[in-house]
């Protein structure tokens, strides 16, 4: 009974596994994505935060944008053992009047138009990215987050932008991402 068990989880797991694999993006983009870079600026009071920004052109009445800001992280608690790691910051439209403590740990976007136009620009931060990282970090090492000290570094791997359908389910629509910081 218990052999069977362990393998009917095996099974499943594999199953679970081989179908959540990412697959190479065969939709049509519902806008062209142009990346116009990202820079690292300090901003009072929230200290180095990330900024974003790319246009798009193209467009139709059913555009919003998603994707993630990746850093990869090594972070250490004794300075000897090292762990690496990615983080991610999830791409989300700014709401007027929500505050900034309410986006910890997300990469916030607004744009100069409505996203119904045909085209336009936008731009989005991450802001307090030290915080923000440490925080994950302790998260995923299941540490107290001061254990680090200065034994943490991040680099950006790059911010995926892509043009989604907002009448659809936001995590299951694989189009095209775009990497805006590819200049930097």
């Amino acid at each position: 009974m218990k052999k069977s068990y362990i393998t009917l989880l095996i099974a499943a797991s594999l199953f679970a596994t081989s179908s959540s694999i990412a697959k190479p993006s065969s939709l049509t983009p519902l806008a062209d994505i142009i990346p116009t870079g990202c820079s690292t600026v300090q901003i009072s009071p929230f200290g180095t935060s990330l900024l974003g920004r790319w246009g798009w052109e193209n467009g139709t009445a059913q555009t919003q944008f998603g994707g993630d800001a990746v850093y990869m992280v090594s972070a250490s608690t004794d300075g000897e053992n090292w762990f690496d790691f990615e983080v991610e910051f999830e791409v989300v439209k700014y709401e007027p009047d929500t505050l900034a403590e309410d986006y910890s740990g997300q990469f916030v976007y607004r744009c100069s138009t409505a996203q119904t136009e045909e085209s336009g620009t936008c731009n989005g931060a991450v802001l307090g990215l030290r915080p923000a990282i440490i925080s994950s970090a302790a998260e995923y090492l299941q540490v107290d987050p001061v254990a680090f000290g200065r034994n943490i570094t991040a680099t950006l791997h790059g911010v995926e932008i892509k043009a989604m359908n907002p009448g659809t389910d936001v995590k299951r629509q694989n189009y095209p991402k775009t990497d805006i910081c590819s200049d930097i």
